[in-house]
């Protein structure tokens, strides 16, 4: 889909995925103006890059003339503006012009849908969403436009979300080259705990479990692809790690508790030299990789 879609869209969040949309945006010419907001330096990097064409001051201001806001900010900054957007479209209602449409990337999604009921009435106008796509790259920096491509975005359907602003978001996703499906929060957040939160939680612990150990430096100077492949994403950013495991608490230590069975299981066929038990869990563990490889 190619073309001029929407007048103005605006994203609030300018990391990697925030810059990668505008991106996205910009290199396919879905719209003629972008405009962004980030706390921190990435907006004026985008805008540096030319992947946005102004900078607002704040995160509400987005609002202001865009058909489409994405909010790709950390879930709990996500959730903390649900009231003040709420003001926003309030006020574009009482002045009688289109309600901006909303949609956003966090990677857990009930807190988020439970603080858009703060939006009321306008709650219609927004359709959350999951990029099933990432990088532990960080900052505006790392966008790539074709991130999205071939990717799913998962998008939550309520019955509260207004028909009209479902298909426009669905069709913006696409726009950039995605792939689009349906989910109901509560299984997105036990599905993603899974295959994602935990994890890279997982990751991180078995680097912190290196770094605490005598052999720490000795580890890094001889370490081969194979704990680099292993850790990979334990290279992403720490602060917004912490906040997606956070958000998503209770499916996160839900995923934790199996996961710690299955390491006591391991340690224990080890210290029991139990050949068979050890090769027979670890081939079960070996051909549910294979599946998720076969599905690449």
């Amino acid at each position: 889909m190619t073309g001029t879609l929407l007048r103005q869209i605006g994203i609030i969040g300018v990391g990697m995925i925030g810059a990668s949309v505008a991106a996205a945006v910009r290199s396919r010419e879905i719209t003629t103006r972008i405009v962004a907001y980030s706390p921190g330096e990435d907006a004026k990097i985008a805008l540096a890059a030319g992947w946005i064409d102004h900078v607002c001051e704040q995160a509400t201001d987005c609002l202001e003339g865009s058909d489409l806001v994405v909010l790709s900010a950390p879930v709990s900054s996500i959730m903390h503006l649900m009231p003040l957007i709420a003001q926003c479209l309030a006020q574009q209602a009482s002045e009688g012009k289109p309600l901006t449409r909303l949609t956003d990337t966090g990677s857990s999604k009930q807190g988020i849908v439970a603080a858009s009921e703060a939006l009321g009435p306008n709650k219609a106008v927004f359709v959350p969403a999951h990029p099933i796509a990432g990088s532990e790259r960080r900052g505006a920096a790392a966008a790539n436009p074709d991130l999205f491509v071939n990717r799913m975005v998962l998008l939550c359907q309520g019955d509260d979300i207004a028909v009209e602003s479902f298909n426009v978001v669905s069709r913006f996703w696409q726009s950039l080259g995605a792939r689009t499906a349906t989910i109901h929060a509560k299984l997105h957040d036990e599905v993603y705990a899974e295959v994602s939160h935990w994890p890279h939680a997982a990751a991180f612990a078995l680097c912190l479990g290196i770094a605490r150990g005598p052999l720490a430096e000795h580890s890094v100077a001889r370490a081969g692809a194979g704990l680099k492949d292993t850790t990979r994403i334990a290279a992403s950013d720490p602060a917004l790690w912490t906040d997606i495991l956070l958000s998503n608490k209770a499916a996160t230590l839900a995923s934790a508790q199996r996961h710690r069975q299955a390491l006591s299981d391991l340690i224990e066929r080890i210290e029991q030299d139990d050949r068979a038990a050890l090769v027979e869990l670890l081939t079960k563990a070996s051909q549910w990789r294979q599946g998720l490889q076969d599905l690449a």
